[in-house]
């Protein structure tokens, strides 16, 4: 397979996207070993924009990566029976280079629902597949997960060396985001906060703050507030991911 060589300079664009590389490389200490250069985006409940941040991640990590050729970025969307994110890509009149958008059932690998292990083992095949297209360790690999409620976000976050939970600023959204965190269970301990829909970087981190106070009472473990998103845009997709603080 041949890709197109890269040229364009997003020198510029770089400074969101080199944040969002530390929060993904990040790990906490103890951590069991987890797929280097995976973002796995999941929600708190459903609307939050998780394919948004997923597909704008995905964008920007594209745009800064140092790949003269071949794909830099494959964004996965695992829904089942969905393709959110080349939907919302087909919008923009000019593609990001390097970023190639496909969906977990056009790897093969069937979005499993349910219990059990084998729901643990798809979560493995599928990555095994994405890293044949990024060159093994040569690229890198987002994946659009969904809400985080089901065993199959969450066993994909815990295969992500930083998970990406996107919360909103209701108090609906941070009671779930709170439940899903519970049940990522020692994965909280590394999973990066984003706040959608937020007026501004105070509102994100009182949204933070309240999630993490009761993380650290009940779970012992508070997630990091990775960025936050404004509440009015015209596309949400091209949105930057403002960091709240460096990672």
């Amino acid at each position: 397979m041949s890709h197109p060589r890269r040229t364009t300079d997003h020198s510029g664009d770089g400074q969101q996207a080199n944040h969002l590389r530390r929060v993904a490389e990040g790990m906490a200490p103890g951590m069991p070993p987890t797929a280097e250069r995976v973002v796995v985006v999941l929600g708190a409940k459903g609307g939050v924009g998780v394919s948004a941040v997923a597909l704008t991640t995905a964008r920007d990590l594209a745009r800064s990566t140092s790949q003269p050729e071949g794909v830099a970025v494959l964004a996965i969307d695992a829904h089942a029976g969905r393709n959110d994110l080349a939907v919302m890509a087909a919008a923009d009149e000019t593609p990001t280079a390097g970023l190639v958008i496909t969906t977990a059932a056009k790897l093969g690998v069937a979005p499993a629902p349910g219990e059990g292990a084998y729901v643990g083992e798809a979560a493995k095949r599928l990555l095994r597949a994405a890293r044949q297209w990024t060159e093994d360790a040569g690229g890198w690999i987002v994946i659009d997960a969904g809400v985080g409620d089901t065993l199959w976000a969450r066993e994909l976050a815990s295969r992500a060396a930083r998970p990406l939970l996107i919360v909103g600023g209701d108090r609906l959204s941070t009671v779930n985001g709170y439940l899903t965190l519970k049940r990522l269970g020692a994965v909280a301990a590394r999973v990066g906060v984003i706040v959608n829909h937020c007026p501004n970087e105070d509102a994100a981190r009182g949204v933070h703050l309240s999630l993490s106070e009761s993380c650290q009472k009940f779970l012992a473990a508070a997630p990091m507030l990775a960025g936050w998103l404004p509440t009015t845009i015209e596309d949400p997709a091209n949105a930057p991911v403002t960091a709240a603080f460096a990672a």
